[in-house]
């Protein structure tokens, strides 16, 4: 995020820089570096400072929106008040509206709203800022272990699934597919294995005497089961890798319960 405030300096520069220069009705040269260099000193100042790549990146951490999908957004289809950006056109040809949390609509606000586009930021232009930011933080460029602008959205989901496992009632897998825009629910099994923690914490909840309480669990015929009051979906509990450890005379053995349930099945 250093990296990307220092790219908005440079963003705001440029923009200025056109907008001064723009101002003079003027087509020479002089003209357009008298500009710049005004537009330079402005924004040194901090009178002037646009967070362009800031707000992009926390966009698509917040968001899980696929990179053409933020740059096609336009203002018309934001309701800050509201707090949801609507998406036209989507990459499996359905339209969706993304949440916008508060902190997300703090940052909006600070762009400016002169143009079409909310993030009015040309594709390779793009492609080289996140390079230099990249580059900047000290993060790979190249190779496998290259940061990409696509994994913010799966850091995005990860976060949400980890925090769904965590918070009482958390999310259900339709929660989960509406805020990452997937079509195949298969897609986002992905990202199970971000939930066991927290979905042994909300079956120790719902198994407890303050569970049976509440009626998320009852007793039958000497049993405690779960009951829809619970929130834990049988999609959830069937995808969750649950492991146990099995004591040997010199070592441990970790099973995946999962490949148990497919052979039972």
């Amino acid at each position: 995020m250093a990296a990307a405030h220092q790219e908005d300096h440079l963003w705001t520069e440029r923009s200025l820089g056109q907008q001064l220069f723009d101002d003079q009705q003027s087509t020479t040269k002089y003209q357009r570096l008298k500009a710049r260099a005004e537009a330079r000193k402005i924004v040194s100042s901090e009178t002037c400072h646009v967070p362009m790549f800031a707000s992009f990146i926390q966009f698509q951490l917040m968001t899980a929106a696929r990179r053409s999908e933020t740059l096609k957004l336009k203002w018309n289809q934001v309701d800050l008040d509201r707090q949801t950006a609507f998406l036209p056109e989507t990459k499996n040809g359905r339209p969706r509206t993304l949440p916008l949390r508060a902190d997300l609509v703090a940052l909006l606000r600070e762009l400016p709203q002169t143009g079409e586009y909310v993030f009015p930021i040309p594709v390779d232009y793009l492609r080289k800022a996140w390079l230099r930011m990249c580059e900047a933080s000290g993060i790979e460029t190249l190779g496998s272990e290259r940061l990409r602008i696509h994994d913010l959205r799966h850091e995005a989901i990860s976060r949400v699934a980890e925090a769904g496992s965590q918070t009482p009632g958390g999310f259900s897998l339709l929660d989960l597919q509406a805020f990452s825009g997937h079509r195949d629910p298969r897609m986002l099994l992905r990202y199970t294995h971000l939930t066991p923690t927290g979905l042994a914490t909300r079956l120790d909840a719902a198994f407890s005497e303050c569970g049976l309480k509440y009626g998320k669990a009852v007793i039958y015929r000497g049993r405690t089961r779960l009951t829809e009051k619970a929130e834990l979906p049988m999609s959830e509990l069937m995808s969750a890798p649950i492991t146990i450890a099995i004591e040997g005379n010199s070592n441990q053995k970790v099973v995946d319960l999962r490949a148990y349930r497919k052979a039972a099945a």
